[in-house]
């Protein structure tokens, strides 16, 4: 007997495998990596073992159908509190399950009371090969980007004193993988994250494998930062059901080259990002990916401009951690600039006109939406925001330091307020 609700149901455990960059196994890539059982690596579990009868899934599932909260996943319930669209609801709306007063109906009339009968396979999969990184994100975290690792290790006073890079695809479990993924003839999506795909030989090995199996038949997508151009990973992507490119960029300024420090300048991925843009099709799609956040707000307006100017869908990750990155740190000074500015592009109404590679009404609506919710985050409420905004002028003066580099040459306008909690004195002073 089932108790589900509308509030917590998600369809992911029963659809979803997700590979880590050290191996941990997750039932959903936006799940909270939380005590993963040491036998719940893809480096000792097998895969088709663990999506049937692994603990965790199994957990997840039956508080699920007993309409309880899975602690894994208070992500998406705070993205829910925060009126984004969680992903939580989009797996939902996949299996054509609604959110609010539709929930009931469409629950009842789902595809998915057969599907969890039978003994299929992940439908979906979001795999990390390795924490392999060229660059160092502000908002990273080491299992994620090696050299944010080694950045974050120096940028602490501590020096590295063992390897930063998780790699799981070095070992046996790679072929055991690989074979998994040729004997599953249901998968709908794979999608490939970071590290940096693009800069992890094993990226173009898997595809060049898929397209020799003539195992192409399903969506394939990755995230990468935009640093790698490859007509060649062009030519194989080509051949999937459909491939979509989400380009990490959180600003087009400055700001940019500050949050995610990279040898070569934003304008090199702005480059990349107009070859990729070139291949465009019905088959083939470019969006962008951001993580609005106190650094990047301030010029968030500039990167709607730019994306409405590419005609480019933003698909955005809401800033959990740290907290203290998160917009709603800011004075009320910096809030009232940005929300002019975002109220400003709001106001701009362009002509929508007919084009044949983009609905553009669906563009201008995308951009909208994700102007409206960088504004419902930056006004949610902030738990002790001192003391948070403290942690941020320090998170920032440490890793500047470590970098060589200063906020007035990249995000001056927040200089004054980082200046207050004593950016400054601890730039200079840290040890």
């Amino acid at each position: 007997m089932h108790n589900i609700n509308a509030s917590t149901f998600c369809v992911g455990p029963w659809i979803e495998v997700r590979v880590g960059a050290d191996g941990a196994l997750n039932f959903c890539h936006a799940a909270k990596r939380v005590q993963i059982p040491h036998n719940e690596y893809i480096q000792r579990a097998n895969l088709d073992d663990y999506f049937s009868t692994g603990t965790s899934v199994q957990q997840a599932r039956d508080l699920i159908l007993q309409g309880h909260q899975v602690d894994r996943c208070t992500n998406c319930y705070r993205n829910d509190e925060l009126n984004v669209v969680s992903f939580r609801t989009r797996r939902n709306l996949q299996y054509g399950i609604f959110p609010k007063q539709d929930f009931g109906p469409s629950v009842s009339e789902s595809k998915f009371w057969q599907d969890i009968k039978a003994d299929v396979k992940p439908r979906f999969y979001h795999i990390s090969f390795s924490n392999l990184c060229n660059m160092s994100c502000l908002m990273c975290n080491p299992t994620d980007s090696s050299l944010f690792a080694t950045t974050q290790q120096r940028a602490n006073g501590v020096t590295p004193i063992q390897p930063t890079l998780t790699d799981w695809t070095q070992g046996p479990a790679w072929d055991q993988f690989c074979d998994h993924i040729l004997d599953n003839d249901r998968i709908f999506c794979i999608h490939i994250m970071g590290g940096e795909p693009m800069y992890h030989k094993r990226f173009k090995e898997f595809l060049t494998l898929l397209n020799q199996k003539s195992h192409t038949d399903f969506h394939f997508t990755f995230v990468t930062n935009g640093s790698v151009f490859d007509s060649d990973v062009v030519a194989l992507l080509h051949n999937f059901r459909s491939t979509t490119v989400e380009i990490s960029l959180e600003t087009v300024t400055l700001a940019n080259d500050y949050i995610r420090r990279f040898a070569h300048p934003t304008q090199h991925v702005i480059n990349n990002i107009d070859q990729w843009c070139q291949h465009r099709s019905e088959n083939f799609n470019v969006v962008l990916r951001s993580v609005p956040q106190a650094l990047s707000v301030l010029d968030y307006d500039q990167l709607l401009d730019y994306a409405w100017s590419k005609q480019l869908l933003i698909d955005s990750n809401w800033m959990h951690h740290p907290e203290f990155l998160q917009s709603n740190i800011l004075p009320e000074k910096i809030k009232k600039i940005v929300s002019q500015r975002l109220a400003k592009f709001l106001n701009k109404a362009p002509d929508i006109a007919d084009i044949n590679l983009r609905d553009q009404s669906k563009v201008w609506k995308n951009l909208q939406n994700n102007a409206r919710a960088v504004l419902d985050q930056m006004n949610s409420d902030c738990n002790n925001p001192e003391i948070q905004r403290k942690q941020f002028a320090e998170w920032c003066a440490r890793f500047d330091r470590e970098r060589g580099i200063h906020a007035a040459d990249y995000v001056p306008e927040l200089l004054h307020f980082l200046n207050y909690y004593h950016y400054e004195l601890l730039n200079s002073d840290l040890p």
